[in-house]
């Protein structure tokens, strides 16, 4: 019995901090990772060099587009965020967490701002409310227990692969 792909959706996905990542998850064969960034083209140059494994798709992802339409469409499981930095995300910084919310998608930042992780906690009264109806444990605290499986599997190629230098790229 097969088990559907974990499907992670990395914004700034080529770039140092979000490569890393996906460098760190390539391997893996249970997941599907969606590198995205402003321009498609640096996401497939990037892919293209990852280790094989993991299912790799390259996106164009807008953060100020339409950003609920792009992952109703993209569908993704769970979505990092590692564009920063928050300072540049416009008048609402917290659009892409509001939609993740809106679309039940478990959302984790790889920020290095302490007020845009502050502000964060606004959205934990919403997401208390959806776990005592019984959907989804919250997003913001709690991260899906099959990632935290598949988190666990590539703890051991990641110190293995820890002194590699990240990958040269923007950060976007």
């Amino acid at each position: 019995m097969s088990t559907k792909p974990l499907k992670i959706l990395i914004l700034g996905g080529y770039g140092t901090f979000g490569g890393r990542l996906a460098q760190l998850l390539a391997d893996d064969e249970q997941l599907t990772l969606l590198i995205a960034g402003r321009s498609k083209d640096k996401a497939r140059i990037f892919c293209d060099q990852l280790p094989p494994g993991a299912v790799k798709i390259a996106l164009r992802f807008e953060r100020d587009g339409d950003v609920d339409g792009q992952l109703q469409q993209i569908q993704p499981d769970v979505l990092v965020d590692a564009t920063g930095p928050f300072q540049s995300y416009g008048d609402d910084p917290y659009r892409v967490v509001k939609a993740c919310i809106a679309h039940g998608i478990d959302y984790m930042d790889l920020a290095d701002g302490s007020d845009f992780v502050r502000g964060i906690a606004q959205f934990d009264a919403i997401e208390w409310r959806r776990s005592r109806e019984g959907s989804r444990p919250h997003p913001t605290r709690e991260l899906d227990r099959t990632f935290c499986a598949q988190l666990q599997v590539t703890r051991a190629s990641a110190s293995r692969s820890c002194d590699k230098a990240a990958p040269d790229s923007d950060t976007h």
